[in-house]
């Protein structure tokens, strides 16, 4: 974490430094903190869709859904190919009983990427529930 501090001390607008300290802290469990350095990412590139993606996953995990799902949105209109995106917004569309949304979502990451997609063993055990 020093690392990143220090690379940001230097230089502020260094994105990745912002991006990547998310991402650790994000894997230490501090979202709160992950979204600020996330925000600060976006603010220097806003054009970067791993960034929001990722504020996505830390608002997830916040179970601030509603705002979890801008950032998904966004991240998904900066690069539709992001098969985790999608996967992402499908998760959070099941957890607010948008099952209809959800199979979409999980359908267009599968699409995308029909080999390595997140969706792909998640999709299969719950399509049924999902279409009810």
């Amino acid at each position: 974490m020093k690392a990143y501090d220090k690379s940001i001390e230097i230089n502020p607008k260094n994105y990745g430094a912002w991006h990547d300290k998310g991402i650790t802290l994000s894997q230490l469990g501090k979202q709160n903190e992950t979204i600020k350095d996330y925000d600060a990412a976006i603010l220097i590139n806003p054009r970067d869709s791993d960034s929001w993606k990722n504020k996505g996953n830390a608002l997830y995990g916040l179970n601030k859904n509603d705002e979890a799902i801008i950032a998904y949105d966004k991240a998904i209109e900066l690069n539709p190919h992001n098969s985790y995106a999608w996967y992402d917004k499908g998760l959070t569309l099941q957890r607010l009983g948008k099952r209809a949304e959800a199979k979409k979502a999980y359908d267009k990451s599968i699409e995308i990427d029909p080999y390595n997609s997140p969706a792909l063993n998640f999709n299969i055990g719950t399509q049924t529930t999902l279409v009810r």
